[in-house]
């Protein structure tokens, strides 16, 4: 497949996309915080990069992912991150019992 989006690349003249291979969670939050726009088949890099402000575009391999880009990739992504703090802190202040 990587070799057939290149030649689609090749044949369009878009030569300032890149397809990157990334093993290290540190590099990938790097390169999705620097992106413009992300596409992606699996659901981690297109939330991540959404969250992280790049124009996420989804592969729909499956139906969650399809369901994904129909539904959630057309929120604000500051109402994401709310949305996830909000989790964070009802698990940890609910479930853990971390009160003060």
């Amino acid at each position: 497949m990587k070799e057939m989006f290149y030649y689609f690349l090749k044949e369009k003249n878009l030569n300032n996309v890149f397809i990157l291979l990334i093993e290290d969670e540190e590099i990938l939050l790097r390169v999705l915080k620097n992106a413009r726009v992300v596409i992606g088949g699996r659901m981690h890099s297109v939330i991540i990069s959404h969250i992280l402000g790049a124009n996420a575009h989804t592969i729909n391999q499956n139906n969650k992912i399809k369901s994904f880009s129909e539904k959630i990739l057309l929120e604000n992504p500051e109402k994401i991150r709310e949305k996830l703090t909000k989790s964070i802190e009802t698990v940890l202040y609910e479930e853990l019992n971390f009160n003060n």
